[in-house]
């Protein structure tokens, strides 16, 4: 441990991360604590020994009296976790739970960070918590300018308004985040008024509507209030009525809401108030339903009443006629919106917004007689697909089909119109400058990605020199001495022929030496080293990679004082050290210009020990002053006062980067400032900064830490110009060159096939996939499913991995004998749904994956059910999505990707299917030269196609682009 830091939470924590590296999946630590959790008794045995024997190796005590063994439930960090389960610990939700019901606008704002603790545990906790921060009535400041916390309701309406959304949202997010019951916040708050008329007009624009007759209903209402209550009606044409209960439930929970009578709506006498009564658990008696007809426009209103007989919410109800065939078009904008309304429907005119998606012609359903009048294809700028409609039970839905690549002309030829012509606003300009030139029309993430393919960008883009760099740690004075050999030759002749000063400093103490030298020969190093050496003796020596320091002979010098030596493998070499040279530099520099001279030899150790007792910033004290009894104090002063801040990673393991280059002090700067060889980032060193270790593409790690600044992240476009040939040579018949390429070292050197060179506009296109119909639809991540009995007991099984070709042939591969007279499974082969019929309590888990094969979501059956969605043994393997490094990218989901096409998956376990398509979608070619073509099968998740055996063959066609 550092000195003096037996409690510092920082080093601490470091220290346990490092004695506990690589024991992440059973041991987690936390300061002085440590969980160690095992699935069994045997690993957990194992689990511990690791443990107490890492904590001893690091001469770290525990403390047996602390330590709890073979718990299954524990208190660890204000939480009971155990089995699987994590749950808040009663005390530290007490505070929580007591939490009165706020008054003042201090007490709101403190609501949040309390409840912050339930974070984990509360679905969608974040916007719960954002909904106490809605926008509030504060009365006016008093006299002395200051404003009163107390929250006022005056007559004004919005006040009101304002006030009863603030009790709602306040009461809902208290009510999901804690529990408690909405009695708590009721009209009789004297903070809220009793009465509020919410006056909102909703018209009806035909008001020459027919007779409705209303039909009983009963509705359950769901906590969250925000639900409508759904009558269904009669009529020509069909009418639905909606009651938005959203006001209402801002002042009362209303429960089992149902309708005791009916209500005759008469197109003839719209004024006529016409009562419907509701019964309701809680603490509205009446409600009403009335009808008004104002300026050739009916409106249905609800009058709620409290136990008092106050009228407390006016509520507008709505009607709609339904229409009998709808017609979708896409919007200007880019978004298709569909809009519709359907017997059934809890919402009208509810929406569907596909982002980026444009129809290309309208898509006209009809609704009476359940059908696509007329299909419509959409495409998202980089995809194509058809859509139909199905329609079950008064709803539809949209299914894509026959899903291929569009032929638009693509982001990068676009961006490369923008950025390579010279004439053009944005030419080799950054994010920002072709984010105007292309007016906003595409995300400066986007770009940026672009940005970071092309060379001209990533090798000229600007470098940082001055930024944040990790300290050097050290737990004592004479720990580590840090030593440089300064080139002094310019002043050689006016200083009786001594070209160097070997420089040296302390660490901590920040005390130093400066030794002239006329060479720098082993002998003389070794000399001037016994100088400093006789006054102090450290435990460790930092160089650079100087051949003075690395030579045999300077090497055994320091292995007989048992000194340890490390040199630095970065640009900035020995940080300390080199700080101490321009500080004795300046000092000198100064002197020659005072004196008019340029000769330091006489005057160098006058300089030494002004620096030695001159007050250090860094220490708070003078170098000379500092000794093993107050070394403490100078490391504090040094260390500890410092804020900590824990940076986040800007790169991940696997990212690829080009590395700044040092450029000498007058080198221009509109030069290559970075690599043109691109390395990837081995691992991340959470340090303060953080910095990291890259290795180049043969894998071999690179000497030294890199700091972001000295990084720079790239796409690594395979595309490697070559410098120069060296040789050729023959093999069976073809020529091959031996090249170098440029900007790489030799060791990439190699032999090259006479490459493939495409010149001008082409694009490829897949013409046959052959491939092996030899993979499991049922593996290990998708046959887990579990049952109970109907005693308790949830008990979980896994099917036989293997290719099951009917959903008949999966359900007997679930089956157990123990199911008898308990679960039943059956396919109805006609409407390709499976029926679940359970007994005695008895219920069926299916986990995802073997839900979505049998058309089931994930969760818990029990009772008669039969699947939502049409179960179908092939699922998981829809599609087969072909990539090819040769085209360019394209958004696939929400990733970009080197898509050449989309396969529709055929033919039965064994066989060897032909895909072959007569008219190929053909894609521009990315790359002009190459000698291979990397090309991969994945899944619609993005992991390989898991074949278990066989060849794939894939025939591609090349053609010069077509112009339209």
């Amino acid at each position: 441990m550092p000195f003096g830091l037996a409690n510092a939470p920082y080093f601490f924590s470091k220290v346990m991360s490092q004695v506990l590296e690589n024991c992440e999946s059973f041991a987690v630590p936390c300061l002085d604590d440590i969980a160690i959790y095992s699935q069994n008794w045997e690993d957990h045995l194992k689990h511990i020994e690791k443990v107490l024997k890492r904590v001893g190796d690091a001469n770290l005590t525990i403390k047996p009296s602390k330590c709890k063994f073979v718990q299954s439930h524990t208190k660890y960090l204000g939480h009971i976790v155990g089995r699987g389960v994590r749950t808040p610990a009663e005390a530290s939700i007490k505070a929580a739970l007591d939490f009165p019901t706020p008054t003042r606008k201090t007490l709101i704002r403190a609501f949040p960070g309390l409840a912050g603790y339930y974070a984990h545990y509360v679905k969608d906790f974040s916007t719960d918590a954002s909904d106490i921060g809605i926008r509030i009535v504060i009365s006016q400041s008093d006299s002395k300018g200051e404003e009163n916390p107390i929250l006022s309701i005056d007559d004004n309406p919005f006040a009101c308004n304002c006030s009863i959304k603030w009790l709602q949202k306040l009461a809902k997010a208290k009510k999901r985040i804690l529990g408690t019951s909405w009695d708590q916040i009721t009209c009789n708050d004297p903070e809220i008024p009793t009465s509020v008329a919410l006056l909102i007009n909703v018209t009806i624009p035909n008001c020459e509507l027919p007779k409705v007759h209303i039909k009983h209903k009963k509705v359950i209402m769901n906590e969250s209030q925000s639900a409508d209550l759904f009558c269904s009606a009669t009529g020509d044409p069909p009418l639905s009525l909606f009651w938005n209960t959203t006001a209402l439930a801002s002042i009362h929970t209303v429960e089992d809401l149902e309708i005791q009578g009916t209500i005759d709506y008469d197109n003839e006498s719209p004024d006529m108030f016409h009562n419907f009564s509701f019964n309701s658990t809680k603490k509205i008696k009446v409600l009403k339903i009335f009808a008004a007809k104002r300026d050739d426009n009916v409106n249905l209103y609800c009058i709620a009443e409290n136990d008092v007989g106050q009228e407390i919410a006016q509520v507008p109800l709505e009607i709609h006629s339904i229409p009998k065939i709808i017609e979708i078009e896409g919007s200007k904008n880019g978004h298709c919106c569909i809009n519709y309304l359907v017997t059934g429907f809890p919402k009208p005119d509810r929406k569907w917004y596909f982002n980026n998606l444009l129809l290309r012609n309208p898509m006209i359903l009809d609704l009476e007689n359940s059908k696509t009048m007329e299909n419509s294809y959409l495409t998202d700028g980089c995809l194509q697909c058809e859509i139909t409609a199905q329609m079950e039970e008064g709803l539809f839905t949209l299914v894509a089909s026959n899903v291929y690549g569009t032929v638009n002309q693509s982001i990068d030829a676009k961006f490369s119109k923008a950025y390579e012509n010279p004439e053009h606003p944005g030419s080799f300009g950054g994010v920002e400058a072709l984010f105007k030139a292309t007016n906003g029309a595409y995300r400066r993430q986007e770009i940026k990605n672009w940005l970071s393919k092309k060379e001209s960008y990533t090798l000229h883009k600007a470098i940082r020199k001055k930024f944040k760099k990790n300290k050097v740690l050290v737990n004592q004075m004479n720990q580590q001495f840090q030593a440089d050999l300064v080139d002094m030759r310019s002043l050689s002749e006016f200083n009786d022929g001594y070209n160097y000063l070997l420089t040296c400093i302390c660490i901590l103490s920040k005390y130093a030496w400066a030794i002239p030298l006329k060479g720098k020969a082993s002998k003389t190093i070794i000399s001037a080293f016994k100088m400093i050496f006789s006054e102090r003796t450290p435990l460790k020596l930092q160089t650079d990679r100087g051949k003075e320091f690395v030579n045999k002979l300077f090497q055994n010098y320091l292995k007989r004082m048992k000194i340890k030596f490390f040199v630095t493998n970065n640009n900035t070499k020995a940080s300390v050290v080199e700080r101490f040279n321009r500080t004795l530099k300046t000092k000198m520099w100064k002197y020659f210009t005072e004196k008019n001279t340029k000769r330091y030899i006489d005057v160098i150790d006058k300089l030494i020990f002004s620096y030695n007792n001159t007050w250090h910033r860094s220490i708070r004290m003078t170098p000379a002053s500092v000794s093993f009894e107050n070394q403490g104090q100078a490391w504090k002063n040094l260390y500890a006062d410092q804020k900590i801040k824990l940076m986040k990673p800007k790169f991940k393991v696997g990212d690829t980067v080009r590395i700044s280059k040092e450029k000498l002090l007058f080198e221009k700067g509109y030069e290559q400032n970075w690599t043109i060889e691109i390395f990837t980032v081995d691992r991340v060193l959470l340090r303060n900064p953080v910095v990291y270790k890259i290795k180049d593409l043969n894998g071999e790690e690179i000497e030294g830490t890199f700091y972001e600044q000295e990084l720079q992240k790239v796409i690594d476009s395979g595309f490697y110009p070559v410098e120069k040939i060296l040789k050729t040579r023959t093999r069976k018949g073809q020529l091959e060159y031996f090249v170098k390429f440029r900007g790489y070292p030799e060791k990439f050197n190699t032999w090259l096939p006479t490459p493939i060179t495409i010149d001008g506009g082409w694009e490829v296109g897949l013409v046959d996939l052959i491939y092996p119909h030899t993979w499991y639809n049922i593996r290990s991540n998708n046959n887990l499913f579990g049952f109970d009995l109907g005693d308790g007991k949830s008990i979980a099984r896994r099917i036989p991995s293997g290719c099951y070709e009917t959903i008949p042939d999966i359900l007997n591969g679930m089956y157990l004998e123990s199911f008898k007279n308990k679960i039943e499974m059956t396919y109805h082969p006609v409407i390709k749904r499976v029926r679940i019929k359970t007994k005695g309590g008895a219920k069926v888990i299916l986990h995802k994956g073997i839900s979505e094969l049998l058309g089931f979501e994930p969760g818990e059956l029990g009772g008669n059910v039969e699947s939502p969605f049409i179960a179908d043994p092939s699922a998981a393997f829809p599609v087969i999505y072909v990539y090819c490094d040769l085209v360019e990218s394209q958004i696939v989901g929400d990733v970009q990707a080197p898509l050449l096409k989309i396969v529709k998956v055929e033919g039965k376990d064994g066989e060897v299917v032909n895909a072959h398509f007569v008219r190929p979608h053909y894609v521009p070619v990315l790359r002009q030269h190459f000698q291979t073509i990397e090309m991969s099968l994945r899944l619609h998740s993005g992991e390989l196609v898991p074949f278990e055996r066989g060849r794939v063959i894939v025939v591609l066609h090349f053609r010069m682009r077509q112009l339209v």
